[in-house]
């Protein structure tokens, strides 16, 4: 069976793509794994090394046979700045047809679907096509209102489809702990959605690190830079992740 993971949150710069590419990865050593790039600006694309090319729009708009790059159990369907004319095809042709092509596809324990920093039509299609929802955020001011509108677009999509859609939990990254202003939002955070030791959608947060920002400025997977305190956070998200399948 095939579980079908959406990263999202409309705003930008909270880490989306890193996450996406490094559960993909990391799930890819045990399952096999599609990763899909649905944001028009293919960072998740170019982050694994793979040329950008129109793959996700031609396979929504004309059905076409995709060319999936392969790395080893991960497959990725690579976007270019051509996705954005998804919105107009999933306007036309309704939200569900990601679902109904996603299903069409055989083989992968894991989807993972990397959604553009919006609540345009690809993204909501992505929200309604997926089983489980992760919101990566930063602990910056209008941030909250940010997770906010994400959680009000999966009660919708939940109705909307028929199906379980399931908020899987809010991941607060590049916290630096040094700082009162990120103490402060990540209480307001676990004041509304509750902290996931306690059975809330918090989860715990995953520290800023340098390691981090030199794997995304290499086009390297994030494993192979994370070490210590901060590896075991990353792999300890990645468990989290696992034990929703």
């Amino acid at each position: 069976m095939t579980t079908v993971m959406a990263l999202a949150n409309r705003k930008g710069g909270v880490g989306k793509t890193t996450l996406a590419c490094a559960l993909a990865t990391r799930l890819a050593e045990t399952d096999r794994v599609l990763l899909v790039d649905l944001d028009s600006q293919a960072n998740a694309t170019e982050s694994l090394g793979i040329a950008p090319r129109p793959m996700v729009s031609r396979w929504l708009e004309y059905g076409d046979d995709v060319t999936l790059a392969g790395l080893g159990n991960l497959d990725v369907m690579p976007g270019n700045e051509h996705t954005q004319y998804s919105n107009q095809v999933l306007t036309t042709r309704g939200k569900g047809l990601l679902r109904r092509k996603l299903d069409q596809l055989r083989g992968y324990d894991w989807i993972v679907l990397d959604c553009p920093p919006s609540l345009s039509m690809v993204a909501r299609a992505a929200v309604h096509a997926a089983d489980l929802v992760l919101c990566p955020t930063i602990p910056e001011y209008l941030s909250l209102a940010g997770v906010r509108q994400l959680v009000r677009l999966i009660e919708e999509e939940r109705e909307d489809s028929g199906r379980p859609i399931r908020l899987m939990g809010i991941q607060p990254n590049r916290v630096d702990w040094r700082t009162n202003e990120h103490k402060a939002h990540l209480v307001n955070l676990v004041r509304a959605f509750g902290a996931w030791e306690h059975g809330g959608l918090v989860w715990p947060p995953l520290r800023q690190s340098i390691a981090v920002t030199m794997a995304s400025g290499e086009r390297a997977p994030i494993w192979e830079h994370l070490q210590g305190q901060i590896l075991v956070e990353w792999e300890n998200m990645v468990m989290r992740v696992r034990s929703y399948a």
